[in-house]
């Protein structure tokens, strides 16, 4: 029988959005990037697109300009939330073009989130009747581009 109680079995703190947006001034580099993308995230699931994405570029900046010191996947991940957010703005050539430059950025590292995003990628081609870019991009699948 153990003396612990639940709440100690549980290391992981509960991160509120409040105490994410408490943070900002308190942190730097890849920390303050992944912040902005933590706040993106939760604020695109409240439907707040216009904001969320003005997060996640914020997001993408900083991881762009910390260079080769902010792994690839960081960077990936904030191109595809730019992406999901102008999808949801119907603003469908930008959010491929964004969701574009993830799918490569994660094809670089051979991360399996390639194949995901890139089908989505092909959706929105397709669903913005550019059949030539949709093609490209499930050719690229089947050829091996992603292995």
């Amino acid at each position: 029988m153990s003396d612990h109680s639940e709440g100690e079995d549980n290391s992981e703190e509960i991160i509120t959005e409040e105490m994410l947006w408490e943070k900002i001034p308190e942190v730097q580099g890849l920390d303050r990037a992944n912040t902005y993308y933590e706040l993106s995230a939760r604020i695109y699931a409240r439907g707040q697109y216009d904001e969320a994405l003005a997060l996640a570029e914020t997001a993408r900046d900083i991881y762009a300009d910390l260079g080769a010191i902010a792994p690839a996947e960081g960077l990936a991940q904030a191109y595809s939330a730019i992406g999901y957010n102008l999808n949801q703005l119907k603003r469908m050539n930008e959010a491929a073009t964004a969701m574009s430059k993830a799918v490569e950025l994660l094809r670089e590292t051979k991360s399996p989130m390639a194949i995901e995003l890139a089908c989505t990628l092909g959706e929105w081609w397709y669903g913005s009747k550019e059949y030539e870019k949709n093609y490209r991009v499930h050719e690229s699948m089947c050829s091996g581009a992603f292995s």
